[in-house]
């Protein structure tokens, strides 16, 4: 009788720590993870999040190309910002799965203060309002990271709107914060092309996330059902 006793506490013992680990799962992974299975380690995880991102740039660079043409591909153009944006984003989100917010912010701003060297040196905006443009759209950038991860519980598919309604706000933001500080006029075409491209490179990033998730997901089970 003593043994039969003891045998359901063992398990239990055992049992506990599983289900604490995945509550502490890093950057609030266990939500993605129930629905795609358990995610693999080490360099596994690297390669899931170097394809979204791949998924992220196919996306921007085929909406660019749709809408702006040739333009998206040359550094110059203005149409340039949606792929570059996109990325950013991409890594950004990246960081925040890896790393949790400091992983997100820290390679958010990175990659956006990399572009604004890039870009400076092209001969685009230099000084403080670039910097500014960068904190800016920066900030949307991460607004629409917990955009998405808090809308998960209540669609799973068509989360790529409110990313793009909310980078395609920040440029617009950015825009009418720059143009108060430099008298820029007029205003008007400024924000609905900064719009136009901000909300098309936040849909890019956000569709190229949710179908990384998709094919992620399946690529898991398809893993699971095989071994």
């Amino acid at each position: 009788m003593d043994q039969s006793e003891e045998a359901p506490a063992v398990v239990g013992r055992r049992r506990a720590p599983e289900v604490v680990l995945v509550g502490r799962g890093r950057a609030g992974r266990t939500g993605e993870e129930e629905a795609a299975g358990a995610a693999p380690a080490g360099r596994g995880v690297l390669m899931e999040e170097a394809a979204r991102i791949l998924i992220v740039l196919l996306i921007a660079f085929a909406a660019g190309a749709i809408r702006y043409g040739s333009d998206v591909f040359h550094l110059r153009t203005a149409a340039f910002q949606l792929p570059s944006i996109a990325l950013a984003g991409a890594l950004a989100f990246a960081g925040h799965r890896l790393g949790g917010w400091r992983g997100g912010i820290l390679l958010a701003y990175l990659v956006l203060i990399m572009e604004y060297v890039v870009l400076g040196s092209l001969g685009h905006r230099q000084g403080w309002p670039a910097l500014l443009w960068v904190f800016v759209v920066g900030l949307s950038l991460l607004g629409s990271i917990a955009a998405f991860r808090a809308m998960r519980p209540l669609m799973g598919f068509g989360r790529f709107i409110a990313v793009a309604i909310l980078i395609g706000a920040g440029f617009v933001l950015a825009t009418i914060l720059l143009a108060l500080f430099l008298d820029l006029r007029p205003l008007g075409p400024s924000i609905r092309i900064n719009f136009a491209v901000g909300s098309l490179a936040g849909a890019a990033l956000g569709l190229g996330l949710e179908v990384g998730d998709l094919v992620i997901s399946h690529l898991r089970r398809r893993a699971r059902a095989e071994g």
